[in-house]
């Protein structure tokens, strides 16, 4: 039985440069941790995106953008292998909340001056080192 060590590591260090990103650059730190064929789905209005440039441009930067003193406040981590494809893959899932304050509209919210609580849950697929997929879903409570 494995513990997964390398794996929680991987995406760890994918969250901490992502913690560190900007609104410019966050695409070309989302292309050094991610495949090319990145499958990223997303909740509404973001929806599936493929590729760190499309996922960047759509999520990310704007995000980023809006919101100032971003922290991830992470309650569940764990990994395992993904049974679907007989082990070929590791699944990590990762769910907390996204926390910070807006500064800027984001989309369709209109949320300026207030910290709202976004609760975030991660399914980070793994193959070869790198993210395959990533299912991730946001819950918004204000």
């Amino acid at each position: 039985m494995t513990d997964f060590l390398t794996e929680k590591e991987l995406v760890l260090a994918h969250y901490a440069a992502i913690a560190k990103a900007t609104p410019k650059n966050v695409a070309s730190i989302l292309a050094e941790r991610t495949s090319p064929d990145w499958h990223w789905r997303g909740f509404h209005p973001f929806h599936e995106q493929r590729g760190a440039t499309a996922v960047a441009s759509t999520f990310w930067s704007p995000f980023l953008s809006s919101m100032a003193h971003l922290q991830r406040r992470q309650d569940i981590f764990f990994a395992g292998a993904n049974s679907l494809d007989d082990a070929k893959s590791i699944w990590v899932v990762s769910m907390g909340h996204l926390m910070g304050y807006w500064t800027r509209r984001f989309w369709t919210f209109r949320l300026l001056g207030k910290s709202p609580c976004c609760a975030i849950a991660n399914l980070i697929v793994l193959k070869a080192a790198a993210l395959l997929k990533l299912l991730s879903f946001a819950i918004y409570s204000i």
